[in-house]
This record gives structure tokens, C-alpha cells and sequence, in this order.
């Protein structure tokens, strides 16, 4: 995201330069909300997937009742040690 906002800025600071004459407009600053907008927008759902998927990887390794380690867990640690 913050590399995204430095993008930002510096298109925002570049648009400006090359209309002196009508400074900071509206439409300069649409462009400047859509241009954040939409990669935040399309970042937040896969960030949530990523986490749903994490989570339900954790659960696929654990007893519901006990919270202990199940075979799927104990085979992935023997295959990887």
C-alpha cells in the first residue's frame, strides 16, 4: 500500500506540473482516489482470503475437541523432518 500511495502522489504531483495554468482540479483528484482506490479495493479481499485460508489450514491440522495435532499434522511433520 505504500508504494501504491507514493504512486500516487508523485502522478498526482506530475499532472499538476504539466497544467500549471489550472492547478489542483477536481478531476485531479478523482484520478488521484481512483488510482488508490482500486488497488485497495482488490487488495482487501485477497487479504482476507489469505487469512480464511490460513485459518482453515490451521483446522485441518487439529482436533476440534482435543486441540491436539490429528495424522494429517503428524504425517506433514514426519515428511518434513
Amino acid at each position: 500500500m505504500l508504494v501504491c500511495t507514493l504512486a500516487i502522489v508523485i502522478h498526482l504531483a506530475l499532472d499538476v506540473a504539466s497544467e500549471p495554468e489550472f492547478g489542483v482540479t477536481a478531476i485531479h483528484m478523482w484520478n488521484a482516489g481512483v488510482r488508490f482506490g482500486v488497488p485497495a479495493f482488490a487488495a482487501y479481499p485477497s487479504a482476507r482470503l489469505a487469512d480464511f485460508v490460513a485459518h482453515e489450514s490451521q483446522l485441518a491440522r487439529t482436533d476440534p475437541l482435543t486441540e491436539l495435532m490429528n495424522r494429517r499434522a503428524f504425517d506433514e511433520a514426519a515428511t518434513f523432518s
